[in-house]
C-alpha cells in the first residue's frame, strides 16, 4: 500500500484530482486493510480540508462505519454535508438514502434530483423510482418517462 500512497500523493501534487478517487475507493471498500486506513487517514484528512470532494466522502464514509478511526455517526454526517457541499453527487445520494431510510423520503428526493441534474444515473434512477412509487412526491410517470433532469446529454434516466 505504501507504493499506491505515494503514487496517488505524487498525482495530486501534480493537480491530478482522480488520485483522490482512487485512495477515496480503495479505503471505503472492505478489502482495505485497518493499517492501510491508518496510514492513508492523514492524507485523506487534507484533501478533504482543501475542498476535495472525494476525499470528504471518503472520510465520511470512514466516520460512518467505524473504519479506521472511532465511529462517529456525527462526524460521518457532518463530512457527509460537507461533501454535498462541495458538490459531490455519489454524497447526495448517500445522504438522500439516509433520509429514505429514516422515514423523510421528500429529503430523500430533493438530494436525489440535486444528484441527478449533474448526470448521476443512479440518483436518476432512485428519482425514478421514487417518482414512480409516488414516495415523498406526486405519483408522476411523466416524469419518470422524461426523466425531469438537466444532466449531460449522455445521461439517461434508468427505471
Amino acid at each position: 500500500m505504501r507504493s499506491a500512497l505515494a503514487w496517488w500523493a505524487r498525482s495530486r501534487g501534480l493537480g491530478d484530482l482522480d488520485s483522490t478517487w482512487y485512495l477515496g475507493r480503495h479505503l471505503t471498500r472492505a478489502r482495505a486493510a485497518a493499517e492501510e486506513i491508518a496510514e492513508s487517514l492523514p492524507m485523506v484528512r487534507e484533501f478533504a480540508q482543501a475542498g476535495n470532494g472525494d476525499a470528504a466522502f471518503a472520510l465520511s464514509l470512514l466516520y460512518i462505519d467505524g473504519r479506521g478511526v472511532t465511529r462517529n455517526t456525527v462526524e460521518g454526517l457532518k463530512r457527509l454535508d460537507r461533501a454535498i457541499e462541495l458538490d459531490h453527487p455519489p454524497a447526495m445520494l448517500q445522504r438522500g438514502g439516509l433520509h429514505a431510510r429514516d422515514g423523510q423520503p421528500a429529503a430523500a428526493v430533493r438530494l436525489y434530483r440535486m444528484a441527478a441534474e449533474k448526470g448521476y444515473a443512479r440518483a436518476q434512477a432512485y428519482l425514478g423510482r421514487h417518482f414512480a412509487d409516488g414516495n415523498g412526491v406526486a405519483p408522476d410517470l411523466a416524469e419518470v418517462v422524461q426523466g425531469g433532469c438537466h444532466g449531460p446529454a449522455n445521461a439517461r434516466l434508468i427505471v
